[in-house]
């Protein structure tokens, strides 16, 4: 075994229980925990079943935002960057911060 194989190979045993670990990570985004599992030798198939359950709230019929009481105030996606309008009010399908300017309230009827 060469040196660098050697090195390859010491690297990824010490790499692998940390990377196992960043798999876990809920909030890591989609690409980097596929190319976590392409790095582990892992199906990707296993990912895409939690992208599945990421989407089906997004699939849902509430057109009303979001009020998170516990979540922290986030700057209001659509105003401009020098307004700096705080809110807790999401967006139901892409989870936009939304300010009360652009937050449109439906009725039953209408939504």
């Amino acid at each position: 075994m060469s040196r660098r194989d050697f090195m390859k190979k010491l690297h990824m045993q010490l790499a692998e229980p940390w990377l196992k670990i960043r798999l876990e990570v809920r909030s890591m985004p989609t690409h980097v925990k596929l190319k976590i599992k392409k790095s582990l030798g892992m199906s990707t198939d296993e990912g895409q079943g939690e992208g599945q359950n990421e989407g089906q709230p997004s699939s849902s019929n509430n057109t009303q935002p979001l009020e998170v009481p516990n979540k922290k105030r986030k700057i209001c996606g659509l105003c401009s960057y020098k307004k700096r309008r705080m809110t807790k009010s999401l967006c139901s399908k892409c989870n936009t911060a939304i300010c009360g300017e652009h937050k449109v309230d439906f009725c039953l009827r209408c939504a």
